[in-house]
């Protein structure tokens, strides 16, 4: 009987890992297909933008895709920013279910190198225009080529949330927003 569990035990935990690997094999698959995507949702953007503008003007020429950096409002051209606003953009559409979207929303504004994404709701008084709460900041250096979380208290004042460090990538800063792990977000 021992000899049989004990089978049987070896047998669940090859399985287990062989899972595992599988899953973790499905996440990296997804992590890259997310990506690619996004990055088609924007060149998407950018040429419909370009066509409407050749539309309106009537002689400007279609092919001119230099919009793939984007300018901050300090001036600056920012190429990792067109991908960054579509993961915000992504994650903002996809945090809230669908049956409470009439009820809270979440969406995003960026100004200089700082994306905030905050919650909408409806008044209490449900009369007005929705009330709007930062809830998380993500600040891009140019000087470090990192993103930095910031969560915001009730005064709407910024403090760095020492959960996750600087990232690279502006996933990683989602997936801590997502997670909540200290349920300030």
């Amino acid at each position: 009987m021992n000899s049989q569990l004990g089978q049987r035990l070896a047998l669940l935990k090859t399985e287990f890992q062989s899972g595992q690997k599988a899953l973790a094999d499905l996440q990296v698959k997804q992590a890259d297909l997310q990506s690619t995507l996004l990055r088609i949702s924007s060149a998407i953007r950018v040429i419909e933008e370009e066509l409407s503008k050749a539309n309106s003007a009537g002689s400007e020429p279609v092919t001119k895709c230099n919009r793939l950096k984007v300018s901050a409002a300090d001036g600056k051209s920012y190429p990792q920013w067109l991908d960054a606003e579509n993961k915000i953009k992504v994650f903002c559409e996809n945090r809230i279910p669908e049956e409470v979207k009439d009820k809270i929303k979440m969406k995003y504004e960026i100004k200089g190198e700082k994306i905030t994404i905050f919650e909408e709701r409806p008044r209490w008084t449900d009369e007005g225009p929705w009330t709007k709460m930062p809830i998380a900041q993500i600040r891009y250096s140019e000087e470090k080529k990192d993103w930095t979380l910031y969560c915001i208290d009730r005064n709407e004042k910024r403090h760095k949330y020492s959960g996750i460090n600087p990232r690279k990538r502006i996933e990683e800063i989602i997936k801590e927003i997502d997670s909540d792990p200290t349920g300030v977000f």
